[in-house]
């Protein structure tokens, strides 16, 4: 998370956010007594590091909501980052930069819609349209966490390949009411990217889910 170039991605073409990683930065440079801009001193990588994780925060504490919403969208966004972190730090990634997702909107729950339609509304994730295949019309709806927040967790601010969420394991990080089966269909996800590769996972404490193939 380092350079202007690199910043001014982050920020989304927002120059508030822009102006609070740079401020941050030079903070955490004159704490650091480097002394940027005075006979051409550069700032430290560990300087920049370290402001654009203090921005981050920023934009995750100004982008929070009370009531039940906020609590769904925080819950929902910490399941969502673990899981996208889980699955770049495997031994098998299935993409090489982790920080999308494409969900079919036709079979995700009502509730599960609104939340991420919700978290959208709040710039905690990003919408962009998405082709699953370019053999097929059907377009699926797709999401990225939104770059100012990427570093807390360490995903990638850029996008070079979408993970595909079946229906039970997106209604399992965005429907509280699904919310019980999170842990089992990430591990299912999982199973794909960690040795032994593709072991399955035994279901019996889960008679009413329904195991998604994959």
């Amino acid at each position: 998370y380092t350079g202007v170039n690199t910043f001014i991605e982050m920020s989304w073409g927002l120059p508030r956010n822009l102006i609070i990683i740079l401020n941050e930065i030079f903070e955490k440079a004159i704490f650091n007594d480097e002394k940027p801009f005075i006979e051409e001193n550069r700032i430290s990588i560990e300087s920049q590091n370290s402001g654009v994780l203090v921005a981050s925060k920023w934009f995750e504490d100004n982008s929070n909501i009370g009531g039940e919403s906020g609590s769904l969208m925080t819950n929902s966004l910490i399941k969502l980052v673990t899981l996208l972190k889980d699955v770049r730090f495997s031994d098998k990634p299935s993409e090489c930069s982790v920080s999308s997702f494409c969900v079919n909107i036709e079979k995700i729950s009502k509730k599960t819609q609104e939340t991420l339609k919700l978290m959208a509304q709040h710039s905690l994730i990003v919408s962009f349209r998405f082709r699953k295949n370019k053999n097929k019309d059907k377009v699926y709806r797709a999401f990225q966490v939104n770059r100012m927040l990427a570093p807390l967790w360490e995903l990638p601010i850029s996008r070079r390949g979408v993970l595909q969420f079946n229906e039970d394991l997106a209604n399992s990080i965005f429907d509280e009411n699904h919310s019980e089966y999170y842990e089992f269909q990430k591990n299912i996800l999982l199973s794909q990217l960690k040795p032994p590769f593709g072991s399955k996972i035994k279901k019996s404490d889960y008679s009413q889910l329904t195991i998604p193939g994959l």
